[in-house]
């Protein structure tokens, strides 16, 4: 029962805005309000950067100050030099990586790195790997099924227990990216593009809001890379899904994605539409890196 003093429970949900429940005195009287952390936040905006960098513990400082918002539906792009620090943003977005300093907000709330925190994240972000992060010896049905470890209690995760709901979403999140034959295959047997739609498949079973993607394409050939970007891109559309994506072709980036941001050294010196990412532009973000291969050559 509710003390003479109110007691304010914040609760988060995916629908971007928080609800508060306030209980007033000792009796009976029960207030239940709805608290809109603002319009444009709970309808469009997705998640927030303000002043983020991370510095690595061999001093390495791999983000310094970047700032940007993503909004509801958007599918934008992170480009730059290798080793700019895109594969570090993404992961201080999600959580695998603690900044050094800065702010996120991901759905309206801060994100404090706490482990209530983490397990949101890992709940309502979904995340594509470069290098695939799929176990071999375990089938493609119960990869994907990995993406609803974050919704079972800890017994069922230590042995990788699921419910009939999980294999019905895992098997939908694999009928979506066209591979629901090979659910019984081990991921071993796999080939390239078919274990990245594999790993798309495991993101898509955490029924996220927000969709990140490091490189999901560069371990492919040019004919499969667009291949599985294209239909990634697809989804996203089609299930109005949020996607931040690495891409370190900037013609892929300009066909697929709505927006453009330019990394470079830890810092983003380039936002904007594929239309304005022109020739005075891809060279301010590249220059250091084309006058190396210059040199080398």
């Amino acid at each position: 029962m509710p003390g003479s003093k109110t007691d304010v429970a914040i609760l988060r949900t995916p629908c971007s805005f928080n609800i508060v429940q306030c209980y007033l005195g000792r009796g009976r009287r029960f207030l239940k309000g709805v608290i809109k952390v603002s319009f444009a936040q709970m309808v469009e905006e997705i998640i927030s950067v303000r002043g983020l960098f991370h510095r690595y513990q061999d001093g390495t400082q791999a983000v310094r100050g970047v700032g940007f918002s993503v909004m509801r539906g958007e599918i934008v792009s992170l480009i730059g030099p290798s080793g700019g620090g895109k594969s570090t943003i993404l992961r201080c977005l999600n959580g695998l990586v603690k900044p050094s300093g800065g702010e996120v907000r991901f759905l309206g709330s801060l994100v404090r790195y706490r482990r209530d925190d983490l397990m949101f994240l890992r709940k309502r972000i979904g995340m594509v790997f470069q290098e695939f992060n799929l176990i071999p010896n375990l089938s493609v049905l119960m990869n994907v099924l990995i993406g609803r470890l974050s919704f079972q209690s800890y017994f069922r995760q230590a042995i990788y227990s699921f419910t009939k709901k999980d294999r019905e979403v895992a098997i939908k999140a694999l009928a979506k990216v066209g591979i629901q034959d090979l659910a019984r295959k081990k991921a071993r047997e796999l080939s390239g593009g078919q274990k990245q739609r594999v790993g798309i498949a495991r993101a898509l079973a955490q029924e996220p809001v927000l969709l990140l993607a490091d490189e999901p394409v560069s371990n492919l050939d040019p004919v499969t890379a667009e291949r599985v970007l294209a239909h990634f891109v697809k989804l996203c559309r089609e299930e109005n899904l949020t996607a931040i994506i690495n891409l370190h072709s900037v013609e892929l980036a300009q066909k697929y994605c709505d927006r453009i941001m330019g990394v470079k050294a830890g810092q983003v010196i380039f936002v904007g539409r594929k239309e304005e990412l022109q020739g005075e532009v891809l060279n301010e973000i590249y220059r250091d890196e084309t006058s190396e291969q210059a040199n080398a050559g």
